[in-house]
């Protein structure tokens, strides 16, 4: 897995900001779609910011899972129109329009259901900040998507990183390091259930077919302090590893390069791993009962 290495004359957060709040949508929209675009303009910026320097031929169609009103569909149209058509994959399952252009929508709820698109339909897949909501079994969901990607296409994964050095902070000074910091119990799916190292996502990632091709922490976003804690961690021993991968946020950008889904029978180290589930056997399986029912509890 290579570093992703930002070009000097990279996306300026500026023009991706005009990109999104140029559109008929942010222009028309509710208070609320403009203040969803307005919060997220950083964070998407950064991931489709990485996503041009890893330098790869996209090609489409794209599907944009969990997307928030298909937030990202101007960026994917200007910055990486070989990835078009674009359609997302949502909960609710109605389709959307933006600036006159309808975006078909597909019903999927992540740790359950299976997309209803045929196999190998996709050539980019965007996996936006969902990993670590899912709750039940992650691995579901990655196999889903490889069934309806084909091969040589990619997925885009971003989630916050599990290892930032930001943390390491937070409990040096009696604080927890969880990114939530309110419960949500009607809400579930919006908590962070678990979080994410580098190396998490690219074993996931093996397991699921695909290999991790280039990452990204943004690690040019670690303070001082942070720099100073690692190079003192580093000094004692206790990590080789670089600072590149103790920023804040993770991006992996992986190549699908073997078919594999949720109904071939893989060996139980791919398909229940026990570093992501359990040693116990009793408990490497789906449950008959779905824990969550998505209902009028989540907003």
């Amino acid at each position: 897995m290579k570093l992703i290495s930002i070009p000097t004359k990279a996306l300026e957060v500026e023009e991706f900001s005009s990109c999104l709040r140029q559109s008929e949508t942010y222009r028309d929209g509710s208070a609320a779609r403009q203040s969803y675009i307005d919060g997220s303009v950083a964070r998407l910026h950064r991931i489709v910011r990485n996503v041009l320097a890893c330098d790869l031929r996209y090609s489409g169609p794209s599907l944009d899972i969990a997307s928030g009103w298909g937030i990202l569909f101007p960026a994917v149209r200007h910055y990486i129109a070989n990835a078009m058509p674009y359609s997302v994959a949502e909960m609710s399952g109605a389709s959307l329009d933006y600036d006159g252009h309808e975006i078909a929508c597909h019903r999927f709820e992540c740790d359950k259901d299976q997309l209803p698109c045929g196999d190998s339909y996709f050539g980019l897949v965007f996996l936006n900040d969902v990993i670590e909501h899912l709750i039940v079994d992650p691995l579901w969901t990655l196999l889903e998507i490889n069934r309806v990607t084909r091969v040589g296409g990619h997925i885009v994964l971003a989630t916050p990183n599990a290892i930032g050095a930001f943390r390491m902070l937070l409990l040096l000074s009696g604080r927890s390091p969880a990114t939530e910091h309110e419960i949500k119990p009607a809400s579930i799916y919006q908590r962070h259930n678990r979080e994410w190292t580098p190396a998490d996502v690219e074993s996931a990632m093996s397991c699921c077919g695909f290999k991790a091709q280039y990452f990204s922490t943004n690690a040019e976003f670690m303070s001082d302090a942070e720099r100073s804690l690692l190079a003192v961690v580093r000094s004692q021993g206790f990590t080789e590893l670089g600072d590149e991968f103790f920023g804040p946020e993770l991006l992996v950008v992986g190549e699908k390069v073997e078919h594999r889904t949720i109904s071939d029978d893989l060996p139980k180290d791919l398909r229940w791993p026990t570093w992501l589930y359990t040693s116990f056997d009793a408990y490497r399986k789906r449950p008959q009962l779905y824990p969550i029912v998505h209902d009028s509890d989540y907003a």
